[in-house]
C-alpha cells in the first residue's frame, strides 16, 4: 500500500520556496527543443502574472 505524503502549505510574504517536480509517470514530455521552449514561454508567463522570481 503505497501512502502519499501531504504536508501542510505555509504561504508567507517576502519568502523563498524551494520547488521542485516531474511528469507524471516520469514521462519525458520535454524531448524536443520545441517542447522545452513552449514550456518555458509558459513558465516566463506565469512568473511575470503572478509576481514571482527564478534565483538560481
Amino acid at each position: 500500500m503505497v501512502r502519499e505524503y501531504h504536508p501542510p502549505h505555509i504561504y508567507q510574504d517576502e519568502t523563498i520556496y524551494f520547488i521542485t517536480a516531474r511528469t507524471k509517470d516520469r514521462k519525458n514530455f520535454f524531448n524536443t527543443r520545441k517542447k522545452c521552449s513552449l514550456f518555458f514561454d509558459v513558465f516566463e508567463r506565469s512568473l511575470k502574472r503572478f509576481d514571482f522570481e527564478v534565483i538560481g
